[in-house]
């Protein structure tokens, strides 16, 4: 049976919903995606679904508005059944599909306030078949995006010798970013470890001042580069070669551990227990705001993950 997910999350939220989808998409040639379209190539890549089509097509507006059109009811009709991932039981869009394909269940993402479980797991829980949790699932990337990213930090100045070290600054949210002269405290402490290439990361939520001051900071400084604006399917295949990330409560975070990167996610405006990175190699610095995490916080963290650093 052909099965369609339709999540509109940002990145974040989509792999915070992989075990979900993963799950539901026992064969997944039989399951397609619609999703933003940078996240439905990156599952697509990484053969976690077979199509995927982009939530802002004009096919899907009909949807939104309680009017499926005729393309809209003919491409629904290419499915058995479809998951809708959204904040809300009663939601319209699903009661919208559900009169083309009443196989239609609705994923809530988010738990009730006083549930306290990680939102991966209580979106997992929510299916109706008996699953084995089996723990963090992860991204594969393939070879071809793996050479892109070669590629694209040879150009960044990393000769593939050192150990790379990513750290992303940004976040969708200023209250989720932890200060960026911490950042470079960090990266100036790392230049000094032995073997260690430092590449700072960036995209089009990060606000162009923020990207200007990373870019004079690196460019007086050997072992260090700033990327922006990559492809989200190459990052993943620059995350998946890092020796160690460090990056804020961000999408960026959830794809670093989904490829399975040491990663250090650093909280305080959001609580950890539900939306910590889902990874095998995560380790969370958390304190009541982002202020109270000091660089050695970070720097004990990434000693625990096999970076060597020196003391101040």
């Amino acid at each position: 049976m052909r099965t369609l997910i339709v999540h509109d999350g940002a990145l974040g939220d989509v792999l915070l919903s992989l075990p979900c989808i993963t799950a539901i998409g026992t064969h997944p040639a039989l399951l397609d995606a619609v999703c933003r379209s940078d996240v439905g190539r990156l599952l697509k890549e990484s053969a976690v679904v077979h199509g995927a089509f982009s939530s802002d097509c004009s096919v899907f507006s009909s949807w939104y508005a309680g009017r499926p059109d005729n393309a809209a009811r003919e491409l629904l009709d290419r499915y058995g059944r479809v998951f809708v991932f959204t904040l809300q039981e009663g939601s319209d869009l699903a009661k919208t599909i559900a009169r083309a394909v009443p196989d239609t269940r609705v994923i809530i993402t988010v738990p009730p306030v006083d549930d306290r479980t990680h939102v991966a797991e209580f979106r997992l829980r929510q299916l109706q078949e008996t699953l084995r949790n089996d723990g963090p699932v992860r991204l594969t990337v393939p070879p071809d995006l793996r050479q892109q990213a070669r590629d694209v930090l040879e150009r960044a100045g990393h000769d593939g010798q050192k150990r790379l070290v990513v750290l992303h600054p940004g976040s969708g949210g200023k209250r989720k970013c932890w200060h960026l002269e911490r950042y470079f405290a960090l990266a100036e402490r790392f230049e000094e470890t032995a073997g260690a290439f430092i590449l700072f990361l960036t995209g089009s939520a990060e606000e162009l001042p923020m990207r200007e001051q990373i870019e004079g900071f690196v460019r007086v400084r050997t072992g260090m580069a700033h990327v922006a604006d990559a492809d989200l399917a190459v990052v993943a295949g620059l995350l998946c070669q890092c020796g160690l990330f460090v990056g804020n409560d961000s999408g960026i975070s959830h794809l670093a551990a989904a490829v399975g990167a040491p990663v250090i996610a650093l909280f305080g405006a959001t609580d950890p227990a539900l939306w910590r990175p889902c990874g095998n190699a995560v380790r969370v610095v958390a304190a009541g705001t982002l202020e109270d995490i000091s660089v050695e916080a970070v720097l004990v963290a990434a000693q625990e993950t096999g970076v060597r650093t020196v003391s101040a």
